[in-house]
């Protein structure tokens, strides 16, 4: 139904399944080359067209851009499916998008009765440290020895912040006050991305 051929990004996103049947099993398996699947949480999503009493709104995807927006809205149509047979006991369940089971080669769906599931929505395994809507930032910027503040601290509405009139060659330091685990000094480079020190910038 679907095979993941690129590395996951580090937030949420979707496998859009080429399904067109109702199923009561359904089954995520590794890779020879890569035995294990570290996924943090995971929802099996169906459209509500299809009536079936046992969903919930899912987790939204992240904005980056304007055009994320649409296309969130294009998946409106969609819930999540809410079954008893889904263990919250492991750690693609729990809620908690720092936890993830070890040495699992395969995740394994028992619904309590066949339905369709269009997309599978899920994050691996990270630090949970972008920008997440609702936490709060402040943004500083290394000069004269020392970490200066560049404004006040600003609470993302987004997976994204905007910032005017930021200097590429310049290091900078994003701070998260709500939560994650780690922080990395970064620069611009001269297309405004970012770069972080030691992965980035060789």
């Amino acid at each position: 139904m679907y095979t993941i051929t690129e590395p996951p990004a580090i937030h949420f996103q979707d496998m859009d399944l080429n399904n067109t049947r109702e199923y009561k099993y359904y089954k995520i398996n590794s890779t020879p080359e890569i035995p294990y699947i570290t996924i943090t949480e995971i929802e099996y999503l169906t459209k509500k067209e299809y009536g079936y009493e046992n969903t919930a709104p899912p987790v939204p995807l992240p904005v980056f851009e304007y055009d994320d927006l649409i296309r969130n809205r294009e998946k409106e149509s969609l819930v999540k499916i809410v079954d008893t047979c889904i263990n919250s006991k492991y750690a693609e369940y729990d809620g908690n998008v720092l936890t993830a089971r070890a040495g699992v080669k395969e995740i394994i769906l028992q619904l309590s009765k066949p339905q369709r599931i269009d997309v599978i929505r899920f994050s691996p395994m990270n630090a949970h440290n972008g920008v997440y809507p609702g936490n709060v930032y402040t943004l500083f910027v290394w000069g004269n020895d020392r970490w200066v503040a560049v404004g006040k601290p600003i609470r993302a509405q987004y997976n994204y912040l905007l910032f005017k009139e930021l200097k590429t060659n310049t290091l900078y330091w994003l701070k998260n006050h709500s939560e994650g685990r780690e922080e990395l000094p970064f620069i611009l480079d001269e297309k405004g991305k970012q770069k972080f020190l030691y992965f980035d910038v060789k």
